[in-house]
């Protein structure tokens, strides 16, 4: 074998090493919601949010879905200039219902005013909200109907196979666990990609310490992985699916 053929060979190797070696952008998109309007939205995620986009030159956002009454209620949660600048920076504020109640115990004149009465409260407070989640994920199919006359997005917390086009009035999502987080939100991540899903919908609550709370420092873990790994930016349901339909 002459040396001019073996440097051919050389460079076929290494080229094709090195194409499969580079990281290939996945369809696939992460939206991450939060539920209740707690403080460590803003605290904790959004600022975070901040310095990895000035770290890795990306744009980062989210959904927040608020339970309206707790808006200036005090400390634990957000206030209306948080929440707007949360949405100045590409977040998205959504319904979370007016009081948090179980939809399913209400009359229908009491399901109606927590649909109404948030999305009404949240426009005049400077926002747009078209998306609402269930409180606790709790609904029927009646429910569900009601409040897709008031909002154009539905979603309560089943999990499903999210591929295109999606039923607005049908979503759902992946809720992190307190427990084991890091590893869940993985697997759920790769069955994701396996599948060729073209959305996973991922769910947090308030981070804290406490057993059902997911810590600050899995939440920063779990989402550098999305980064670093997977090359996945979280970004709000609003933005994911704008740029689809």
């Amino acid at each position: 074998m002459s040396r001019l053929y073996r440097k051919r060979i050389l460079f076929l190797i290494l080229f094709f090493i090195g194409c499969s070696q580079q990281q290939k952008t996945p369809h696939l998109k992460v939206v991450y919601m939060f539920d209740d309007n707690n403080i460590t939205d803003y605290i904790i995620v959004f600022n975070f949010f901040e310095s990895l986009e000035q770290e890795y030159n990306i744009e980062l956002s989210a959904t927040t879905f608020v339970i309206v009454k707790t808006i200036n209620k005090d400390s634990n949660y957000c206030n209306l200039d948080q929440l707007l600048e949360m949405q100045n920076n590409n977040w998205e504020i959504a319904s979370h219902t007016m009081n948090h109640p179980i939809m399913t115990l209400l009359t229908e004149q009491e399901i109606r005013y927590e649909l109404k009465t948030s999305r009404d409260s949240l426009f005049e407070m400077g926002f747009y909200p078209s998306n609402f989640a269930f409180p606790c994920g709790v609904c029927n199919e009646r429910i569900r109907n009601i409040a897709s006359e008031y909002y154009k997005y539905v979603r309560d917390t089943d999990d499903r196979f999210w591929e295109k086009p999606l039923d607005f009035t049908h979503l759902g999502c992946f809720v992190v666990p307190s427990k084991n987080s890091v590893e869940s939100t993985k697997r759920r991540i790769e069955l994701a990609l396996i599948r060729n899903e073209d959305y996973v919908f991922i769910l947090f609550h308030r981070l804290g310490y406490n057993d059902k709370e997911v810590t600050p420092e899995n939440f920063k873990r779990i989402t550098e992985l999305l980064i670093t790994k997977y090359n996945l930016y979280p970004m709000s349901f609003k933005r994911a699916v704008l740029s689809d339909y």
